[in-house]
């Protein structure tokens, strides 16, 4: 009783030629095989199922278009490009696919309209699940990275494609940059100019050598170096496009008004916002730029937006990192647990010469974060500032959490900025009439709270 399983639609195929079950008894010493029509699966004389390399070879054609297809499609998953693709698949008179499937259905069993069916559906398989794969989550992309961000994959259109090589340093930079790295070190440790100068322009490059030598050869020039801490990169996360990098560096520059020599990149999404994570690639950046500017003699100074916040919240935490010069703030993304943010704004300011907060009243972020559920999170920043010995607090409205709004606002009147005052040395409001219109009251000891809601004093809480 033969297995062959047969369609009642369709004629029943031909038997196989006795030449071909002999010889793939004779090569593989088993009795006369034979393919179950519509599989991939084959029999030997005593009706048992017999592993793939025993298959019969007419299947083998139609896996390789199925491969072939899924590795152009994996190549070019791009929308324009897998349109076409679909279309390719759709079309029932492609000369390409017919005469790529010609050798399979010569020595196929398969009805040739079966056998078409069967390949077009395996290649619409195909193409579903690499569409699930362009629209898999930011950690599974992350996963792939290789290490260093601006080397890493660069996700286009959701696939992540391989990585481009970096541009190398100008010879006439790293030349520069190396005598003065020399010149700093002096002759008996002269000979490890190179590497510190390769080490800090990796970091600051976010693996761009080129971008990051030509940033080490402005702060040599300048004789300080200020490195910008980015905060998140939307949503869903990810490594910044090199315009992307360049506007956060510019947009920090105004809004410091200082300028901002390389930003270090922050890959998380919202989740890590939301959380107040440590992103701790761009933690090992600053840390490594940190310490070989120390050793080198360059001052350094540290910009921060956002969630870049808690990457400098870190930094500070650990005594043993080298003391910054200038810090400023810029939204600060604080964390959800109130002693948390007034550990880390004290810790800063311990760690640091002079510290400034720049902060909106209308940012409409950071109160999505777990901070938010604490009450107004630039009253949070503020009092804790305060409390921590911050020396300038520059508050400003209209502008919204993104650093080109608050570019764009920058210069505007400070009616509602925090100074410190010369006589008393604290820290007072410059025009207190202007927070009680906003229904806010300033108390040396507890800082600004509602009229009305008077809380316990800031100084002892901190």
């Amino acid at each position: 009783m033969s297995d062959t399983v047969l369609n009642p639609l369709r004629p029943p195929p031909p038997p196989p030629r006795r030449q071909d079950v002999d010889g793939a008894a004779a090569a593989n010493g088993h009795g006369p095989a034979a393919r179950v029509a519509g599989t991939d699966e084959t029999r030997d004389a005593t009706g048992e199922p017999q592993p793939p390399e025993h298959a019969s070879t007419s299947s083998a054609p139609r896996r390789e278009i199925d491969s072939a297809a899924a590795r152009e499609v994996a190549v070019h998953a791009n929308s324009g490009l897998r349109d076409q693709l679909h279309r390719r698949f759709d079309a029932p008179d492609n000369t390409d696919t017919v005469a790529s499937t010609s050798a399979a259905r010569q020595s196929s069993s398969i009805p040739p309209a079966l056998e078409t069916a069967s390949a077009r559906n395996e290649q619409y398989k195909a193409l579903k699940a690499l569409d699930a794969e362009t629209r898999s989550s930011q950690d599974q992309l992350k996963a792939s990275n290789s290490g260093i961000v601006g080397n890493a994959p660069q996700p286009q259109n959701g696939v992540v494609t391989k990585p481009r090589p970096q541009p190398q340093p100008d010879p006439e930079v790293r030349r520069r940059v190396e005598a003065e790295i020399a010149r700093r070190l002096g002759p008996q440790r002269a000979h490890r100019a190179r590497e510190i100068a390769d080490r800090m322009a990796r970091a600051l490059g976010n693996g761009n050598m080129q971008r990051g030598m030509a940033a080490l050869d402005r702060a040599l020039r300048n004789g300080r170096l200020n490195v910008g801490l980015a905060g998140i990169h939307g949503p869903r996360g990810g490594p910044r496009s090199d315009e992307e990098l360049a506007d956060t560096r510019h947009n920090m520059s105004t809004t410091s008004g200082r300028e901002v020599d390389a930003v270090l990149d922050n890959d998380g999404g919202v989740v890590a916002g939301r959380n107040a994570h440590v992103n701790q690639e761009q933690l090992r950046k600053l840390r490594e730029t940190a310490e070989l500017a120390h050793e080198i003699g360059l001052p350094l100074d540290v910009t921060v937006h956002s969630n870049g916040f808690n990457t400098l919240r870190a930094y500070a935490a650990d005594p043993t990192n080298p003391r910054l010069g200038n810090v400023t703030l810029i939204n600060p993304n604080i964390p959800g647990d109130p002693e948390q943010t007034r550990a880390a704004f004290r810790n800063i300011v311990q760690r640091s010469d002079h510290v400034r907060l720049v902060t909106s009243i209308d940012d409409d972020a950071v109160p999505l974060s777990a901070a938010g559920g604490n009450g107004p999170v630039w009253q949070q920043q503020i009092n804790a500032a305060v409390a921590a010995g911050v020396q300038d607090i520059r508050v400003l409205t209209g502008a919204n959490h993104n650093l080109d709004s608050m570019a764009a606002h920058i210069n505007q009147p400070g009616a509602l900025d925090l100074r410190r005052n010369p006589r008393t040395g604290r820290l007072e409001p410059v025009n207190p009439e202007a927070w009680l219109v906003r229904g806010y009251q300033w108390h040396p000891g507890r800082g600004l709270h509602r009229i009305g809601i008077v809380p316990r004093d800031h100084r002892s809480a901190a």
